[in-house]
């Protein structure tokens, strides 16, 4: 309609070149060669908003699936993209702050069974922490460097891959938050070991999984801080900026509701790696009372 109209305009001016001195007038008043330039690009960038609204009504969406507390298919690579739209405003560069840069490196990851908003929530939180270490970062070569302006990175890498041999156990040892979160309930197919709290499951390291690797280049985690990472309500952001329970509800989600390993590998100044392997199929009935909404 808005071409039609301009298309109109300008026939008419074609016609009749000189307009009698009202209608000059109101032509200058209105700016109307302005108009004709500007409001073409005007409705293509209501487009382009229209389309940015409608992509993350979708991504919420996908992000939230009110449909999470049964189980289903999980398309991994959605679920990580969906995120990502989410986050975008923070990856964006702020002040002087540069962009985040993304590098996404896809395997041939088939649809998995597990509960795909549970996920996603896992996703947010590793994704929302790589970004907050990357802030920090920032904020400390600032000061310690300025004019040294370091790239920002988050690396996910997804792969088809057989469980590791040490599956919980050594994690236990390493990160007591996964003893700590073994007094949850269990799933059929893991039991804990009252014997040195590390989990026990009846898989073995010869099945297959998908693992999610999410890598920054951050400043990296000091061993003190490691060895809580996962216990509930531990938190190094300040007061009023972190609850202490992402990645212990993480963890939750990942060995509990799906049988799979959370880790984290860390050395400080180096980045922080998170690693997820969720098995392919996921016989999976949710605990009752593991307290993960």
């Amino acid at each position: 309609y808005a071409k039609d109209l301009l298309s109109l305009i300008q026939c008419y001016q074609d016609a009749y070149p000189v307009a009698n001195s009202d209608v000059q007038a109101e032509i200058d008043k209105i700016e109307l060669d302005y108009i004709a330039e500007d409001f073409p690009r005007l409705m293509a960038s209501m487009e382009i908003g229209a389309t940015r609204v409608k992509t993350i009504v979708t991504s919420l969406r996908t992000f939230s699936r009110l449909d999470d507390a049964a189980q289903g298919n999980v398309d991994i690579h959605k679920g990580l993209d969906e995120t990502l739209v989410i986050l975008n405003s923070r990856l964006r560069s702020h002040g002087d702050r540069p962009a985040i840069t993304i590098t996404k490196q896809y395997g041939d990851c088939p649809i998995i069974s597990g509960f795909p908003g549970k996920l996603n929530q896992v996703f947010m939180n590793l994704l929302a922490n790589a970004v907050d270490a990357l802030d920090e970062h920032w904020e400390q070569v600032k000061e310690s460097e300025p004019d040294l302006r370091p790239d920002l990175h988050i690396q996910i890498t997804t792969e088809v891959a057989l469980f590791k041999d040490r599956f919980a156990k050594d994690r236990s040892a390493k990160n007591t938050g996964a003893r700590n979160m073994a007094s949850a309930p269990m799933n059929q197919g893991a039991s804990l070991d009252d014997s040195d709290g590390s989990f026990r499951s009846d898989r073995t390291s010869a099945q297959q999984c998908v693992r999610i690797t999410i890598a920054d280049n951050g400043p990296g985690i000091p061993d003190d801080i490691q060895q809580r990472l996962f216990d509930p309500f531990f938190t190094t952001k300040p007061l009023g900026k972190g609850t202490g329970l992402g990645l212990s509800i993480s963890y939750q989600i990942v060995v509990e509701y799906h049988q799979g390993s959370l880790e984290c590998i860390s050395v400080p100044g180096n980045g922080t790696q998170f690693c997820i392997e969720l098995p392919i199929e996921t016989p999976i009935d949710p605990p009752s009372n593991s307290g993960v909404k």
